[in-house]
């Protein structure tokens, strides 16, 4: 979910219920190792934006999924 701009496109798009997001743990850290590689992000920012997109969307962790 980069480059930010899209993230952020498709998650208020997600906020007014024009869809549903979900990921699993290790989609998470595929992004955030490939943020952070890149250098698009810091560890304190991503985990700051790990915290956030918990809080916004508590329901998108899909748990039980193999890679």
């Amino acid at each position: 979910m980069y480059p930010a701009a899209l993230r952020d496109t498709l998650l208020r798009a997600a906020e007014r219920d024009l869809y549903t997001v979900h990921w699993s743990e290790h989609i998470l850290e595929e992004r955030r190792r490939n943020l952070i590689a890149d250098g698009r992000m810091s560890e304190v920012q991503w985990a700051h934006l790990r915290a956030q997109l918990t809080i916004a969307f508590p329901s998108a962790l899909v748990v039980g999924l193999s890679p």
